[in-house]
């Protein structure tokens, strides 16, 4: 009957939630901190604001181009004492200061076009930033899920030890009795080895685990932090989704689009070098032998250029271009089919999932009742040690396959979460 109990107080324990740990940190605490704290997240952001700042450079070059300049100088000669006629040392100076403006007024839309593809990467940097910021998510919650589970399992593998303890010491005296052979004995005394063995793993997997989670968080990789336990999930599996409307707002498939569009601008840019340019100067300015000068001189001018030979280098860059478009067009359409094909891929395995976990929750059910009824049986003699300890092993691995489908679940989650756009940011809201 002591076995039997055990074996009810274990099935219990399995099904109630972890209580709450001092110092424990919840998934909202992680996705906070990985926020301000992840490296690559911050490594992405850095990317994104270069990309901004550099984008900046074409819509300059329609701008003015304004520059003021000042200069003093003094020269002078100093004749030798041999020289005749004589004339003594002779000093000059000369100051000067002026403004001068350079505004471009037509270059064959060729400033248009680098505008409108700086605004396109922008765009591409700020998917790419979305993108980086989704994997982060999907990582982050990887390693969250991998931290509940190490410490799910440090509990289970402790509570076999104990029953695994307890079965061996019954064992051991019912050989002493005479009533079990020394085979079952010395089964029963490995399978406690390895529950002893799986307890210092399950140490060294939480170790590990922590670890991982600490580098997700940007914290010191030896910070102590636990997780609290929580299984669930908010997706909602019961309705299919519209695959379609997915892809129209996935982030690859929104990145390939934007990719698509710079191209198209960039092959624009190419194609309006072959036009003239036109540039309007225009400059004032003062210089005399005094220094505040009073004559004034000022130029205004209208300046046109046009290549006739470079020597094929426009042709060169107008080609590229060409085939830079191209590519950009098969990676879009390229793109879209991939990414249907994954998001159906990544819906299809969440709900296996979920099925899975179903399944596996069924045999557990089933081994703890089993479990019970063949240690009563066993305790009365109506089974063999053979039949029991293959029960009592079913019913220890029902308990680690939980656990394992319950963390796959988490998984395949995330996964879609990431398949659909879900960045860290969106987990704030």
């Amino acid at each position: 009957m002591g076995k039997r109990r055990i074996l009810v107080l274990l099935a219990i324990l399995m099904a109630m939630p972890l209580p709450a740990i001092a110092g424990e940190v919840t998934w909202q605490d992680c996705v906070k901190e990985a926020l301000a704290g992840n490296n690559s997240l911050i490594s992405a952001r850095e990317k994104l604001n270069q990309a901004r700042a550099q984008s900046w450079t074409a819509a300059a070059a329609a701008l003015p181009q304004i520059s003021a300049s000042a200069s003093g100088s003094k020269n002078g000669n100093e004749a030798g004492l041999s020289d005749v006629p004589y004339t003594g040392n002779v000093q000059t100076q000369n100051y000067s200061y002026g403004l001068s403006v350079r505004q471009l007024v037509f270059d064959g839309f060729q400033n248009t076009q680098d505008i409108m593809k700086a605004s396109e990467d922008v765009k591409s940097a700020e998917f790419n930033y979305k993108i980086a910021s989704s994997q982060t998510r999907y990582s982050l919650k990887l390693d969250y899920a991998g931290l509940m589970k190490a410490q799910r399992f440090s509990i289970i593998t402790a509570q076999i030890m104990n029953l695994r303890k307890k079965q061996f010491g019954d064992v051991t005296l019912r050989y002493n009795a005479g009533r079990e052979d020394k085979g079952a004995m010395d089964n029963s005394n490995a399978d406690y080895k390895e529950s002893v063995f799986e307890v210092d793993q399950s140490v060294r997997q939480i170790e590990l685990a922590k670890q991982t989670l600490c580098i997700a968080l940007g914290r010191e990789i030896h910070s102590d932090i636990s997780v609290r336990e929580d299984f669930s999930i908010t997706e909602d599996l019961s309705k299919e989704p519209d695959f379609d409307d997915l892809l129209k707002n996935n982030l690859n498939y929104l990145l390939a689009i934007s990719q698509r569009k710079s191209a198209e601008f960039s092959f624009g840019a190419s194609v309006s070098s072959f036009l003239p340019q036109v540039f309007f100067s225009g400059s004032v300015g003062r210089g005399a032998v005094a220094l505040w000068p009073r004559d004034t001189s000022w130029s205004l001018g209208l300046n046109i250029s046009f290549s006739i030979f470079d020597g094929g280098k426009s042709e060169a860059q107008c080609s590229a271009a060409l085939a830079a478009l191209n590519q950009a067009k098969a990676d879009e359409k390229a793109g879209a089919d991939n990414t249907l094909t994954s998001l159906k891929t990544v819906w299809y395995a969440l709900k296996d999932s979920y099925t899975s976990m179903g399944v596996q929750q069924s045999y557990l059910d089933a081994s703890v009742e089993r479990a019970k009824i063949a240690d009563a049986q066993y305790a009365t003699g109506l089974i063999d040690f053979n039949n029991w300890t293959i029960i009592q092993n079913s019913l220890v691995s029902s308990q680690k396959a939980i656990v394992s489908a319950q963390a796959g679940l988490l998984t395949s989650e995330a996964a879609w979460i990431q398949a659909k756009g879900g960045t860290l940011e969106d987990e704030t809201k």
